[in-house]
């Protein structure tokens, strides 16, 4: 709810930031557990009951995809990024890819993006998470 709150409170200079140049982009950083084929019992054994966090990603996803359906005459750009399994503190350090890596990964993506990619879930190539867990 939060997310929303400050997109919401940020849609002015969002809407000044679209027409001076064009577009604007909200890109929100989500993850692989946000999605129900992705909460099995191996994923529940290493990240424990994540019940609050995997619940906040789903929530942030359809909250990203209703603003992207609902200001979708503005020219912002609201979606989601799944930056894979980084190799950070969450999880002990056994990701797959270093933080730096990953930030390069969506800093390219974002800077790519147009309208045509409103209301999408991405998920960098680089990563090595797999489209079978998504549901």
């Amino acid at each position: 709810m939060q997310t929303f709150l400050v997109t919401r409170a940020l849609l002015p200079n969002l809407r000044l930031a679209a027409k001076s140049h064009g577009i604007a982009t909200v890109a929100q950083v989500s993850s692989f557990l946000d999605s129900l084929g992705c909460n099995t019992s191996e994923t529940e054994q290493f990240f424990g009951h994540a019940y609050a966090y995997a619940t906040s990603k789903a929530t942030l996803n359809v909250v990203t995809r209703l603003l992207s359906v609902g200001l979708r005459d503005s020219n912002i750009v609201f979606v989601t990024l799944n930056p894979g399994y980084v190799d950070t503190d969450m999880n002990d350090h056994k990701g797959t890819s270093s933080p730096p890596e990953s930030a390069e990964s969506i800093v390219n993506i974002v800077t790519n993006l147009s309208m045509k990619d409103t209301g999408s879930s991405i998920t960098p190539a680089s990563s090595s998470e797999t489209s079978s867990c998504r549901a």
